[in-house]
């Protein structure tokens, strides 16, 4: 019998658990591991590109933006629609400037038609996989001005630009949980509940 090694490879979760057993188990509760399309990754610090290629993977040719794309329309004063997809508690710690909250599909749909004819649709969340999945669903529908901020509002604020919340600038941003917290500057990272 030859020995196989596990790299950092998608595995099934009956493969994970009959090969690494307990180990394995362990790892997801601390978070070595996480689910994702009925597979399990192994990973201990996410990246950006790990983030991107999540995103890629998942939602393979959703329409995105990069954050310096982003703030050069917002600077030439384009008309655009900018929609929050997070949940309520962290658009409440912080935003984007004149974001829209909304955190069901059919709330996005509701802000989509009453935006700005012509207007280009960003959705974000904390990092781009929410808003993808998203955007992604909407670009099926053939909506196809709807985009994808690309590393969303942790990439937004890690490169200094401006989050408010409501009208007051802000100078935190709510890191949706520890790991995830991670991909975001120390310093802007709100305290978790």
């Amino acid at each position: 019998m030859t020995k196989q090694t596990l790299s950092i490879k998608q595995i099934s979760t009956s493969k994970l658990i009959a090969r690494r057993g307990v180990l394995g188990l362990f790892a997801c509760s601390v978070g070595l591991a996480y689910k994702d399309s009925n597979a399990f990754w192994f990973q201990s610090d996410l990246t950006w590109p790990d983030v991107f290629a999540m995103i890629e993977k998942e939602f393979p040719g959703t329409p995105a933006i990069s954050t310096l794309a982003l703030a050069a329309l917002l600077a030439q004063d384009a008309p655009m629609a900018i929609i929050d997809v997070r949940e309520k508690r962290e658009f409440n710690v912080s935003h984007l400037p004149n974001a829209q909250h909304a955190d069901t599909l059919t709330a996005v749909r509701a802000l989509i038609a009453s935006a700005p004819k012509g207007a280009t649709i960003v959705l974000y969340c904390s990092v781009g996989y929410r808003s993808a999945k998203w955007v992604h669903a909407l670009a099926k529908e053939g909506l196809s001005k709807v985009v994808n901020l690309n590393g969303s509002i942790f990439m937004w604020a890690n490169e200094g630009r401006s989050v408010v919340q409501g009208k007051s600038k802000a100078t935190k941003v709510h890191p949706f949980s520890k790991r995830w917290g991670a991909l975001l500057n120390e310093p802007l990272r709100a305290e978790l509940p």
